[in-house]
């Protein structure tokens, strides 16, 4: 199998991946573990990073089970590619040996959504791993990807650095991405997916359905957690298959058990609307996340100057620094952005990198300011919400000057700033001069895995040659074609530097940054 194509001059993290090499040998990089699963095409491994001692999570795919449908191992990959969402479990690389394709992505620990029960596990808390679900599922119905395999073991639990629960979306199988051709709402026919799970139009072959049977799994899912039964058969797990296709594709959503739950009306009504049987009335992932159940629901803990967001539609209001504590992170990662505009695009690359391979402990506080500052829910900033997050910071900023920014963070010129791109850009500098995270990025760079990276692997990685003349004129040193390790790391701890955060005692810091920015 050969490397999806990226763009020639793109240092965006579609194309990074893109352009990895599935020919280095994964026995070098990594211990295998214990099994954590098994699938239709696959089993799941833990392994340790040889490197940082870092848990992996790796899926191995024997290419003989998947000779006869190499299409959903290419569309698994192709989604994965293009899936960049902190709610959904991140491809960090790939490997392909003459047996099978092993995809590599974070390992969550903290169990799966099966473990949930109603009465048993704080209310709030399930209603926030679910919106957390939702928000993946929003994020690929927008991209014209439909998952058709959500499940209890597909939505896994993270906990993050404070010991809070964070709902993450695995594995892409069985994923079917939308092309130019195909018909808005239903161009999908195959029965595929797991059976408890299924949404009625998947059952029924006499129909086309779309990115909606999604939805309908989740209700199945959030159901059983609220009551644990099967919407359509009180008998679901004691029926065989045959008997419980036919009671989701003839029966009704049998709403008693969810009325004897003493379940909040406004949780019944979402469930409900979710398991609407008629796909065109069924409410979208989208509206989903504005729905009644969830304005009530328990945010992350996030910083003071934040703390306001709102997740309806109206424009969200978010609260001056009232400290100068507070101040600093919003004029830190405003400094960050500023320096991120004026790099080059093998540094863009570096910190794409960087950003890519950090563990999800380390990128916390960058992750609750991305997700509060995307008001939509939809998983990418528009540059509304980025002009709306710097103007409730306090500060003001020409519109020039936020085109400039804007458009020097949203490196594929799609219009919106991706998560990857925005933990890249506004890394905190003492992660970015890291032992860890020189090693991964110069281990990224070095193909050949000899402790140089030479000119053929720049290219290799960035696809612009002029980009590759200009890096080694700049940075080496010793006038050998290649970069040696310790080149490398002063080009990271160079950059690390440019991104001190402000000093000083209040607002008057900020005058640090381009005059350009005032306080309003």
């Amino acid at each position: 199998m050969e490397s999806m194509p990226g763009r020639t001059n793109a240092v965006d993290i579609i194309s990074l991946r893109s352009r990895l090499d599935t020919a280095r040998s994964l026995e070098k990089k990594y211990t295998m573990l214990e099994t954590v699963g098994e699938g239709a095409f696959g089993c799941v491994f833990r392994a340790q990073v040889k490197l940082t001692g870092d848990s992996r999570a790796i899926k191995k795919i024997a290419k003989t089970r998947v000779a006869a449908n190499n299409k959903f191992l290419q569309g698994e990959l192709e989604a994965m590619m293009h899936m960049d969402h902190p709610n959904i479990v991140r491809l960090l690389k790939f490997y392909e040996d003459a047996k099978a394709v092993y995809l590599v992505t974070d390992y969550c620990s903290g169990g799966d959504f099966s473990d949930l029960h109603y009465g048993q596990d704080d209310y709030e808390e399930i209603k926030t791993l679910v919106q957390d679900v939702l928000k993946a599922i929003a994020y690929c119905h927008d991209r014209g990807v439909a998952h058709r395999d959500i499940k209890f073991e597909n939505c896994l639990i993270h906990k993050n650095s404070s010991g809070q629960r964070v709902g993450k979306v695995i594995d892409f199988g069985l994923a079917a991405m939308q092309t130019a051709g195909d018909q808005a709402t239903a161009w999908l026919s195959e029965q595929l997916g797991t059976t408890f799970f299924l949404a009625p139009e998947v059952v029924d072959k006499t129909v086309k359905y779309g990115v909606k049977c999604d939805c309908w799994s989740l209700g199945v899912m959030l159901y059983s957690i609220f009551t644990d039964q099967h919407p359509c058969s009180q008998r679901a797990h004691a029926i065989d298959n045959a008997q419980l296709l036919k009671k989701i594709l003839h029966g009704g959503v049998r709403t008693g058990p969810l009325e004897e739950s003493n379940l909040p009306q406004d949780a019944i009504d979402f469930v409900l609307k979710l398991l609407e049987k008629d796909a065109d009335s069924r409410i979208s992932a989208g509206d989903a996340l504005h729905h009644e159940w969830f304005k009530p629901s328990s945010h992350p803990a996030l910083p003071r100057s934040w703390s306001s967001c709102s997740t309806e539609d109206e424009t969200p209001t978010i609260s001056r620094p009232s400290s100068f504590s507070d101040a600093l992170l919003n004029c830190a990662w405003l400094n960050r952005l500023q320096e991120f505009r004026g790099y080059s695009n093998f540094e863009k690359a570096v910190l794409a990198v960087a950003a890519l391979n950090a563990d999800t402990q380390e990128t916390e506080d960058l992750r609750q300011c991305f997700m509060c500052l995307n008001t939509a829910g939809n998983g990418s900033l528009s540059k509304d919400e980025f002009s709306a997050g710097i103007d409730n910071a306090g500060f003001s900023i020409s519109e020039a000057e936020l085109n400039t920014l804007f458009e020097a963070l949203d490196l594929d010129s799609s219009g919106q700033i991706h998560y990857t791109q925005w933990l890249a850009a506004t890394m905190t500098p003492t992660l970015l001069a890291s032992e860890k995270t020189i090693q991964q990025v110069y281990d990224f760079f070095d193909i050949k895995q000899d402790g140089f990276i030479s000119r053929e692997e720049i290219l290799h990685v960035l696809g612009d040659s002029n980009v590759v003349s200009a890096v080694m004129e700049a940075v080496d040193f010793n006038s050998k074609d290649e970069l040696c390790r310790e080149e490398f790391t002063v080009v990271m701890q160079g950059m690390a530097q440019t991104r001190k955060p402000c000093e000083g005692e209040g607002w008057e810091s900020f005058s640090l940054l381009s005059d350009k920015f005032t306080v309003s």
